[in-house]
Parts: structure tokens; C-alpha cells; sequence
């Protein structure tokens, strides 16, 4: 899931068609001092920063992360008060501990402090409360103070694609699906550059789906993996794409990830396995209602105790 709002995309297309590091410079006019605080700071190279993280947090891979959160670091260490930079920081932290690169508990309970910190600065962000409800939804599971933050978001922006966005996956989660396609058309519409998920596998189109989730690895900087699947799709077909996707998950401690894997493979065990590693590491397991990569699991009883502990409807 992308997490970017409509006003960072457009922030982001201006940082890629101009020379950040060169064209804002230290020493600004009046006018050009206002246009800045509209953004939430008055330092040019605070800002520089910010879109620089938005710019890597947008990569999705570990390193990416990793580097938005040091620039997050840097605009807030040039201006203390920035509020949609904290809230930034925020979200690098956060997708750490979702995608299982970090420690979930460490991460998520920086991500938690820095959303408030957020808030205490400007309680008007809604990149904030959406920042403190992914929190609360992906790890703590503390699903009504999620929905809060949600709406709280919405009520500062009603167009807020970044709002509508985890409003989708929230409804999702609670399996109101009529509810979660609702918004996220809705963010669709509002920020185009966000797409739903692609339909190849639900369809059995097999190469196809291979193709999209091995372009993602090229994307995210990942050929030699990309190689390997491919490779593994050509010599077994889907079977064995999946099964070394899901040893490449766990190795990765993407727990949850591997567990869809295995699930669509039918092997049951291994499915529930990993997602009990993904449950006790905070692995975005909150997922498993939505997921169409669990059909084939949904009816054994191990999978209503996950949701009853996760705390999901029944």
C-alpha cells in the first residue's frame, strides 16, 4: 500500500523537476518566505529535506526507508517545529516495522511518539492522525482509536487521498469491502497516481501476476531477486515462484508475507506458522481478513482463534 497524500505527490513531482540541493537557496525574499511557510517551515533546507524523505519513502524497499527516515531526522534537526516532518518520520519508522525490517515494538512506539509530537506542534496535520491510526491499526490493533484518527484526518481534509487511502484498508480490515471500494476509489480519484491492486492472480493469470511483483523488485532496486523468480516461474511454473517468494520472505522476516505464499500453495502448516511469527512480531497480520491470498485457509478453525486474538469480527 502506498502511503503518500495528495499534497506530498505534487510536492514530490516538483522535487523531481527541479535540482532541490541547487535551486532553493538559503537567503530568500519576503514573498518566497511565506510561500515556504505554507509548507510548514520557514527553512528552505528544512524543506529540502522533507521532499527528499517523501522522495525515498516512496521507494519501498528497506534502504529507502531507512533514508527517509535520516532525512526526516535532518529536517527536523534544522527546524525543530516542523510538524509534517515529524509526522514523515513518523511513517518511515512505522513501514519499518510493518514490512518486518526492524523491530515492530521499537519501531511502532517511535512512530507513536513522533505522531503526537506531531500533533503537539500543529494539531491541524491531518498526515498526523492518519501517522497515530496506522499505528493503531497495524500493530497495536486498537481498531476504534484507529477509526478516530481516520475520520479526524478527514475532518481537517476531506480530500486527503492519503486519508481515504488507509480508510480503504481500515474498512477492509473490517470486512466492510462495499465500504473499503467506496474509499478507495475515492483516493484514486482525488491522487492518480495511486492504483488498486491488480487482479492477474485473482483471474489465474499466473505470468502476468509474476511479471507485476518481479517489476516491483526491479523497481525497488532488487534485480538479482527479480532474476531469481523469474527464473524460478520458468523452470516450475506458479509453484515454484511461490515457494521461493515465500523462503525469500521469511529470510527477510516478512513473515506475513510468506504466509500468503504458503497459503496459496495450500500448505496449510507453513501458512499458519508464519503467520503466528507475524502475529507475535507485529507484522501487518491485521490484514488477514482482507487478504485474498488466504481463501484456502479461512475455513480451518486456527484461522477464526488469529482473527478472535487479533481482535477482528468474527
Amino acid at each position: 500500500m502506498s502511503r503518500r497524500s495528495a499534497n506530498d505527490a505534487s510536492l514530490l513531482q516538483s522535487a523531481i523537476t527541479r535540482d532541490l540541493a541547487s535551486q532553493l537557496r538559503p537567503q530568500l525574499s519576503g514573498t518566497e518566505q511565506e510561500s515556504l511557510a505554507k509548507v510548514g517551515t520557514k527553512d528552505a533546507e528544512a524543506y529540502q529535506f522533507y521532499l527528499k524523505g517523501r522522495y525515498h519513502f516512496e521507494g519501498f524497499t528497506r534502504e529507502d526507508f531507512k533514508a527517509a527516515a535520516e532525512f526526516f531526522d535532518k529536517a527536523v534537526a534544522r527546524d525543530p517545529s516542523y510538524a509534517a516532518a515529524y509526522a514523515g518520520l513518523a511513517d518511515a519508522y512505522a513501514m519499518q516495522g510493518y514490512f518486518g525490517y526492524a523491530s515492530a515494538r521499537e519501531t511502532f512506539d517511535k512512530s507513536r511518539t513522533l505522531a503526537r509530537r506531531a500533533l503537539g506542534l500543529d494539531p491541524q496535520i491531518p498526515e498526523a492522525h492518519i501517522s497515530l491510526a496506522l499505528v493503531d491499526m497495524e500493530f497495536f490493533w486498537n481498531f476504534p482509536e484507529a477509526e478516530g484518527e481516520i475520520q479526524k484526518a478527514l475532518a481537517l481534509d476531506p480530500n486527503s487521498a492519503y486519508a481515504h487511502e488507509t480508510y480503504c484498508w481500515f474498512e477492509g480490515e473490517m470486512g466492510r469491502i462495499s465500504a473499503a471500494i467506496a474509499e478507495c476509489r475515492r483516493a484514486a480519484e482525488l491522487d492518480h497516481l495511486l492504483s488498486l491492486y491488480n487482479m492477474h492472480e485473482q483471474m489465474g493469470n499466473y505470468k502476468q501476476a509474476m511479471e507485476q511483483w518481479t517489476k516491483l523488485q526491479q523497481l525497488g532496486g532488487s534485480e538479482s531477486k527479480a532474476k531469481e523468480l523469474k527464473q524460478a516461474f520458468e523452470k516450475s511454473g506458479y509453484t515454484g515462484y511461490l515457494q521461493k517468494d515465500a523462503k525469500d520472505k521469511e529470510a527477510d522476516g516478512n513473515y506475513y508475507e510468506a504466509a500468503c505464499d504458503y497459503a496459496r500453495l495450500g500448505e496449510k502448516d507453513a501458512a499458519f506458522a508464519a503467520l503466528e511469527q507475524a502475529f507475535a512480531a507485529g507484522n501487518n497480520v491485521d490484514e488477514i481478513k482482507l487478504d485474498p491470498a488466504l481463501d484456502n485457509i479461512r475455513s480451518d478453525p486456527r484461522y477464526a482463534d488469529l482473527l478472535r486474538r487479533i481482535g477482528l469480527p468474527q
